[in-house]
């Protein structure tokens, strides 16, 4: 829909394989240009748009990138990447399906592979300057605009369409199907152990997977006796360890500043944390707090009504057995002018289905 057919994906393959050899050059950079071809044949440019997008998942975790870079530019970069990527060419990804073997048989990791913990690490830091990306605009940009309106609910209202929020979901699918913890009743693993720690990314070893154009880095005797004995003490890079999940659910489930109504995210926040609920990865602390965001995605927060008393009131009707439910609509008309909540406007349309139900007699203006 957005003018990607298989000429233009494979070229954009072909120049990201040609800029990142281009590091090389002479007769060293056209001899690992024909090796990589020899040694791995990519004639509709897949392993290097799959690569491309490892690599700037290295890049957005390489030292002060998370910070420094906007996260609308991180969002637009991971964005642009799931739409030239398919979804089963991201589970590869995900998955370090790095041979055409494994891509073949569809292997999976026995413990949490590095892309899936760097992009849970950038996935928390997302969802804590999330509020961020909406300064400017509800939808972040035209871009996102331009794309919700090509897959507005034709098919079915029932699908998360966002597509940092399908990166997401499928990136805990992955990660629960790699994780070592709550698989036997006898294991020793917990959420948050050494298998769960995210690596470090440096300057050197990033910058030789790039100009050789490589999945990862080439490992060294050195980094792999320093990575061994990180093994044994159970710190990395220094630090103790840190449990990803736990920090990530924190910054996802802390929505008190945002206005996932306005924003129109919020039925698709209501499927992810269902989703994420479905999984198995939360304690029973994170399970209160998915409730509660449930709860608050379905009849509103405290701040978006007028007066304190009325929020006790609706609070208190909510949760006793008796609603007034006059009151209750007048309530839920008395909304604050501000704080990106209560607008009703011409993106509504957007996320309305696209089939109206017609009862006998009426027409389609509903008369």
């Amino acid at each position: 829909s957005f003018g990607f057919n298989k000429t233009v994906l494979r070229l954009f393959g072909e120049s990201v394989r040609d800029s990142q050899i281009a590091g090389k050059e002479g007769a060293e950079g056209d001899e690992l240009a024909a090796d990589k071809q020899a040694e791995e044949p990519d004639e509709d440019g897949t392993l290097a748009r799959q690569k491309y997008f490892r690599h700037m998942i290295c890049w957005l975790s390489l030292g002060d990138n998370p910070t420094n870079i906007p996260i609308v530019v991180q969002d637009a970069f991971l964005r642009m990447m799931c739409i030239l990527l398919k979804p089963h060419e991201i589970e590869d990804v995900l998955h370090e399906r790095f041979t055409a073997k494994e891509r073949r048989l569809r292997t999976n990791k026995d413990k949490p592979t590095e892309t899936v913990l760097l992009l849970l690490s950038w996935f928390r830091d997302y969802f804590t300057r999330f509020p961020e990306l909406h300064i400017f605009d509800p939808r972040i940009s035209q871009v996102v605009k331009a794309i919700d309106e090509r897959v507005n609910f034709d098919m079915s209202p029932y699908f998360v369409r966002d597509h940092i929020f399908l990166l997401f979901m499928q990136t805990l699918m992955a990660y629960n199907t790699q994780r070592t913890w709550g698989k036997d009743w006898f294991e020793d693993s917990t959420r948050g152990g050494p298998d769960d720690q995210p690596p470090q990314v440096s300057d050197v070893p990033f910058g030789e997977m790039i100009t050789n154009h490589a999945w990862k880095a080439p490992e060294k005797e050195d980094q792999q006796a320093s990575g061994a004995a990180q093994g044994e003490d159970g710190d990395i890079g220094g630090a103790q360890r840190q449990d990803i999940l736990e920090q990530l659910f924190k910054a996802f489930f802390d929505q008190s500043d945002w206005a996932a109504e306005d924003w129109g995210v919020d039925r698709e926040l209501r499927d992810v944390i269902k989703f994420m609920r479905s999984l198995g990865l939360l304690d029973s602390e994170e399970l209160a707090m998915a409730k509660r965001c449930l709860d608050d995605l379905r009849i509103g927060l405290k701040d978006d009504f007028v007066e304190e008393d009325d929020v006790e009131e609706a609070l208190e009707a909510v949760d006793g057995t008796t609603v007034d439910l006059e009151d209750a609509g007048e309530k839920a008309q008395k909304r604050k002018v501000g704080m990106h909540r209560g607008f009703i406007g011409v993106e509504d349309d957007l996320y309305r289905p696209a089939y109206q139900q017609l009862k006998p007699g009426e027409d389609f203006d509903g008369r």
